[in-house]
């Protein structure tokens, strides 16, 4: 059987189907709890608020995948190239606005949001990301504790950084998922989480917060669980 990381690594049976409710109440949340909002703040919310909330430019539908959890799935024949979804990824420098956001969301979805994050340094300085739309729910593609090639899962997608100009308004250095080969209706959609985040981060908070609501998960524990079985 296959390796691949999950979004969902806790009870990963038991989580319903996000409906819009869910990402409504992550932007009103993001919005309140940042405190200093900079020009990428600015423009991540025009997009958030857009008719393309979501930032997929491709038909997709969630599905729960037995032992897994949640997974994005294509619902149409996607060329290789294709832009699959613009970014739509929050970040927060400090502790008290990422304790500030978990506070304002109900406890389930605060528990989930804590699963979804990860920690980058693409920009000045350290910060805690999370994806304000199903792109949270992509799964990972890649295991390195897979010997045989044959049992490797690669990503069918991966993260490009480019220029766009969405609804009318240039965005200089927004990421894109893009295809790496020709995608059927059907197959799951899947990324490298290791272009994603930093697992040897200088943010004990965070790993303090994870605690919190994860009790003895600690960093190594999460990168071994990006790598569990099916």
């Amino acid at each position: 059987m296959s390796e691949a990381g999950t979004a969902d690594s806790q009870h990963p049976d038991a989580l319903p189907i996000p409906d819009e409710s869910t990402w409504e109440m992550l932007v009103d949340a993001y919005k309140k709890a940042k405190k200093e909002s900079d020009k990428r703040d600015v423009a991540l919310l025009e997009r958030l608020t857009s008719s393309n909330r979501s930032g997929f430019h491709v038909d997709f539908e969630i599905r729960h995948i037995p032992g897994k959890g949640r997974g994005l799935f294509a619902a149409q024949d996607i060329p290789k190239g294709t832009c699959v979804s613009d970014d739509r990824t929050g970040r927060f420098r400090t502790e008290q606005e990422w304790r500030d956001f978990l506070a304002l969301l109900p406890h389930d979805l605060a528990k989930e949001s804590v699963d979804w994050v990860g920690v980058d340094d693409y920009r000045s300085g350290e910060a805690v990301y999370i994806d304000l739309s199903e792109s949270s729910l992509l799964n990972h593609g890649f295991s390195r504790r897979s010997l045989q090639w044959w049992e490797r899962c690669f990503p069918c997608c991966t993260w490009r950084k480019v220029t766009a100009t969405v609804e009318g308004k240039y965005f200089d250095g927004m990421w894109h998922m893009v295809a790496t080969r020709d995608l059927e209706a059907g197959e799951e959609l899947l990324c490298d989480y290791n272009q994603c985040g930093n697992y040897n981060h200088n943010l004990p908070w965070y790993d303090v917060i994870c605690q919190e609501y994860y009790p003895g998960i600690t960093r190594y524990d999460e990168l071994e669980r990006w790598c569990r079985k099916k």
